[in-house]
């Protein structure tokens, strides 16, 4: 008597997956239960015969999966025009554009310099300050 009641709690169907499922496939969750020492011997003899028939359902239901994910493989396939490599040809392909207007492209290095030539001079400028600057303090003193 107290054998069915822990079958029937032995396991449960989980909702939450069959609502997700397209295919309508269910997944059975199994429980964790206490067994005492002196039954375990008894329900292991069941849960071999069990085994062998869950095993065969499981079988059944990764063969399905399966080939439900390749069918959808296939499909993704099928619907997008380019592949992995070509998508990664455009992103490691050389920047080959140079040619395209050589006059703009010689006036914006030009102006490129300008500013560096700039930059530098005030920051020579500035050091140059800095020093004449802790010359007088320490004259001074």
């Amino acid at each position: 008597m107290s054998h069915d009641k822990n079958d029937s709690s032995c396991s449960y169907e989980s909702d939450s997956n069959t609502s997700s499922s397209s295919s309508g496939e269910e997944e059975i969750i199994s429980k964790p239960i206490f067994i005492p020492k002196n039954q375990r011997d008894q329900s292991e003899k069941n849960n071999s015969i069990e085994d062998n028939s869950s095993n065969s359902r499981n079988n059944q239901k990764k063969e399905l999966l399966i080939s439900h994910l390749e069918q959808k493989s296939k499909q993704q396939k099928d619907t997008t025009s380019t592949t992995k490599e070509e998508d990664l040809i455009g992103i490691n392909s050389v920047n080959d554009i140079d040619d395209i207007n050589p006059e703009l492209e010689y006036k914006n290095w030009k102006l490129r310099e300008l500013k560096r030539f700039k930059r530098d001079q005030l920051r020579i400028k500035q050091q140059e300050l800095e020093k004449e600057e802790q010359f007088k303090r320490l004259n001074q003193k």
